[in-house]
């Protein structure tokens, strides 16, 4: 053999190598799901490629077979090569373990370089763009080799069986958050009940990203009863006022929450029960708590209302398990439910907004970015801005809205008057 027809093997060789761990690093990274969008454009190569998608085990074997065949070939083609410029250079004489371990320092890192570490960088960046071209040149090779494959995937699995159970995950397949966010956005013909699948299953991802302070009612908003002034009548009287059935509980001062009674337990009593008795020890929770954590724990405590409190142990408000269903299903309403928060246009085209209003909230509703780095609700921003209490009146102006007091309930805002300045108010529907 000549030592150019061995140079060009030894190159052809190192290029296959590297085509086929080409074909291993898409097989193994490309997104199903992203590619399975553009199905119904596709042409015949590119379905039989899928398909090597769904045989990911036999697609990685057979490459890693080709890859195998490669090196053989790739260091059968540099001993000629080497073995003819030796003898060119040295005539007939012998080669030494020198001379081998000196082909074999040099070819080593270019093979590693070339073969392994090359294309896996340059097809992992963008899988899905190479698929067709990597895999339909060897569309043949799984299907080649999957029946040897096949047999000898049993042969292992009868070996590991025999030294321990072992569990079959050839069906399991794993997905990402990323992955199903996908396949969400990828249902373009979604029906009304699969949108609603959509919005619960977005809102199980927002759980995660949910503390308990973002979604709790805050102690200001919520009923309480002092546990030195607790009667019967006091205990129903502000169970028909306020619409709550579970009453917090509390000594010496608000802050110190240490019970919760249930009005339903009370009226169900036809003993005369004291209603000092009806007190259960309330489940804490502190206001940084992820929401998806909590709603675990009050599933496994069979707990439907949490007391939560912040850094120093002080009582800030409460949170029940319908607060973090409503993160995923939306609001819940009953008769019993307090006015939710609104926004009223009035006459002039501005805009009457709830003090309580989430900054978020207001920010999607009128295309605005208000900060909230400090503060969650509208109140709290202009609270932030005037650096005092607020009064009737006070004004607070942004590049995008003007905000003037309109309604104050002590020392809290209650009601806003809303004025979009940057833009046209016809895109926002009266409400």
């Amino acid at each position: 053999m000549t030592p150019i027809l061995a140079l060009l093997i030894l190159l052809l060789a190192m290029t296959l190598g590297a085509l086929f761990t080409g074909m291993e690093t898409v097989a193994l990274t490309a997104n199903r799901i992203r590619i399975h969008r553009d199905e119904s454009g596709w042409a015949t190569p590119m379905r039989d490629v899928y398909r090597l998608l769904g045989v990911t085990q036999t697609t990685v074997a057979a490459a890693t077979i080709a890859q195998i065949a490669c090196l053989v070939t790739a260091a059968i083609a540099a001993d000629l090569l080497t073995d003819q410029m030796m003898r060119s250079t040295r005539g007939f004489s012998p080669r030494s373990l020198f001379d081998d371990l000196i082909l074999l320092f040099l070819l080593t890192p270019i093979y590693i370089f070339w073969v392994r570490l090359l294309p896996k960088f340059y097809f992992s960046r963008n899988p899905e763009s190479y698929l067709l071209n990597i895999l339909e040149p060897v569309v043949w090779l799984p299907r080649l080799l999957a029946p040897p494959l096949r047999s000898l995937a049993k042969g292992v699995r009868r070996i590991f069986a025999r030294l321990g159970s072992v569990s079959d995950t050839s069906r399991v397949v794993s997905l990402t958050d990323s992955d199903l966010q996908e396949m969400l956005s990828a249902s373009s013909h979604a029906t009304r009940d699969l949108a609603l699948d959509k919005k619960m299953i977005y809102g199980l991802f927002r759980l995660e990203q949910t503390i308990v302070r973002e979604i709790m009612q805050p102690l200001v908003n919520i009923a309480t009863l002092s546990r030195h002034e607790l009667s019967r009548e006091g205990l129903l009287a502000l169970g028909r006022v306020s619409g709550y059935t579970r009453i917090p509980v509390y000594s010496h001062r608000v802050f110190n929450m240490d019970g919760i009674i249930s009005v339903s337990d009370v009226l169900r009593d036809d003993k005369n029960t004291p209603v000092e008795k009806f007190i259960t020890s309330p489940f804490f929770v502190p206001e940084t708590m992820h929401a998806d954590m909590l709603l675990s724990r009050m599933i496994a405590n069979e707990i439907d209302m949490a007391i939560v409190i912040d850094e120093y142990g002080g009582t800030v408000g409460v949170v029940s398990q319908e607060d973090v269903i409503e993160e995923i299903v939306g609001d819940i309403e009953d008769e019993f439910d307090p006015a939710r928060i609104q926004v009223v246009r009035d006459e002039q085209g501005d805009y009457l907004v709830d003090g309580r209003m989430d900054i978020d909230d207001l920010n999607d509703r009128f295309g605005v970015h208000l900060p909230n780095e400090d503060f969650d609700t509208l109140g709290g921003f202009i609270y932030d801005n005037l650096a005092r209490v607020p009064r009737v009146g006070d004004i607070v102006s942004t590049g995008e809205l003007t905000l003037e007091v309109t309604t104050m309930d002590g020392k809290r805002v209650e009601r806003v008057k809303l004025t979009l300045l940057t833009q046209d108010e016809s895109d926002h529907p009266n409400t």
